[in-house]
């Protein structure tokens, strides 16, 4: 078995734990005490994850760090925990994790967890002084296939305290690239414009050309992205398809799954595989459309597909909460609403942590 494979199994686990924890204690213990054991280190033996650490200077008197894992006696991990309710954003909570930076002289990963979420900061910018920023965030409800590899560098057998550090500073400026990335693609800047229209105009660039290309240009992104969506969709729908569970359809003489309606759920389990577990995703299919829901609960729509006439097809939405239809011409074209069912699966996860 992978190491994939045994975290998705154990992680599981660890996320049906969560209703049942109710302060910060609870969390070390039922939470992250059996992730630290998962990645190979013995959180009984304290030569080797000590709690409680206690710095010999350079901090308040008595202050100390929930877990630091050592190495040759040296702190080369230091693990904060917060109660599992914790929003992990409110700047407070890292204060104590950032003034154990400056006790270390050796290469050291910071973690601030509630059990759930993991938080992984270093010092990119500036030595013995911890980033504002993780270079990598990975909450265990929405961990993604490629976030497993991270995770695996941090096993007792792999981590390597040297070689972390470049690896942070790749991920702080890829994070960086995807931040000025993503605001160019949602609402492209003059410069950027510019870059576009210098590529496919050779005349003058006035203001009179760049109106006329910049509607083209934002229209022209959507379609990109669409395309690759689409590439995208039908690759993981050849790749995974075998491996998904069988849907679950209402049972009726008078109701008829298509071959259609079925690729269309296997496309939204794909599109919100990014967020949740493919098979918390069914379908319940109807006489005028077939609903695609989060746990079979029909509290919980993702999106209906009204595929029944031969002439006119829909996407039906709930991101805003009330049903919206869309008129679509493919099954491909469901990829165009990808924002939409990924924002509504999103939605009614925020909610269960309320």
């Amino acid at each position: 078995m992978t190491f994939e494979e045994e975290m998705s199994t154990f992680v599981t686990q660890l996320v049906a734990r969560k209703q049942l924890i109710k302060n910060e204690e609870g969390t070390k213990n039922a939470l992250i005490m059996p992730f630290i054991q998962k990645l190979g280190y013995d959180v009984f033996n304290p030569l080797e994850v000590c709690p409680e650490y206690t710095s010999d200077f350079g901090l308040k008197q008595k202050e100390k760090i929930d877990y630091a894992i050592l190495k040759d006696g040296k702190p080369v991990i230091f693990i904060e925990c917060k109660p599992v309710d914790a929003d992990l954003s409110d700047k407070k909570y890292g204060s104590q994790l950032f003034r154990y930076f400056t006790t270390c002289d050796s290469s050291v990963v910071g973690i601030l967890t509630n059990g759930i979420e993991y938080r992984f900061y270093s010092d990119t910018q500036s030595k013995n002084k911890m980033d504002k920023i993780p270079f990598m965030v990975i909450n265990l409800e929405s961990i993604r296939p490629e976030q497993y590899v991270s995770l695996e560098k941090f096993c007792k057998d792999k981590y390597d305290p040297e070689s972390i550090m470049p690896s942070a500073e790749n991920m702080m400026i890829r994070n960086d690239i995807i931040k000025v990335l993503d605001h160019e693609l949602t609402d492209p800047s003059k410069e950027f414009e510019n870059l576009i229209i210098n590529q496919v105009y050779e005349g003058k660039l006035t203001p009179a050309v760049r109106s006329r290309y910049a509607p083209i240009i934002k229209d022209a992104i959507k379609a990109y992205i669409s395309d690759r969506i689409t590439s995208k969709l039908q690759k993981a729908i050849d790749v995974e398809k075998d491996d998904i569970k069988e849907p679950t359809v209402e049972v009726s003489s008078d109701i008829n799954t298509t071959e259609d309606e079925l690729r269309g759920l296997d496309i939204v389990r794909a599109i919100c595989c990014t967020v949740v577990d493919p098979e918390r995703i069914f379908m319940r299919d109807a006489k005028s459309y077939c609903a695609i829901l989060l746990d079979d609960n029909n509290r919980k729509p993702v999106c209906r597909l009204y595929f029944n006439s031969p002439t006119s097809r829909h996407l039906a939405t709930f991101d805003t909460g009330a049903e919206v239809k869309n008129k679509v011409t493919g099954l491909y074209d469901i990829g165009t609403y990808r924002d939409q069912i990924v924002s509504t699966v999103s939605n009614y996860l925020n909610a269960e942590k309320n």
